[in-house]
């Protein structure tokens, strides 16, 4: 119970982050999905997460959800 309630408010810090990020793209004026960034970030999470045993398949799942919600997050302070 207590790895899942660390989870959860690392998803809130993450999600934090996201909108702070999202807050100083939309005053650059800059792109919300930078399609090669996210591409190598996934990529590193890959790796790393099969260097921990965990399987690919599942990293790209969660990672793909997160990014997501990032994604959704940000779209939602450039309104």
């Amino acid at each position: 119970d207590s790895i899942d309630d660390s989870l959860l408010g690392l998803l809130a810090e993450r999600m934090e982050v996201s909108e702070l990020i999202g807050r100083i793209k939309r005053e650059h004026a800059v792109a919300i999905v930078q399609a090669s960034r996210w591409e190598s970030l996934l990529a590193g999470m890959v790796r790393k997460g099969e260097a921990l045993g965990l399987d690919s398949a599942f990293i790209k799942e969660v990672f793909s959800a997160i990014h997501d919600a990032s994604v959704a997050a940000q779209n939602n302070i450039s309104k």
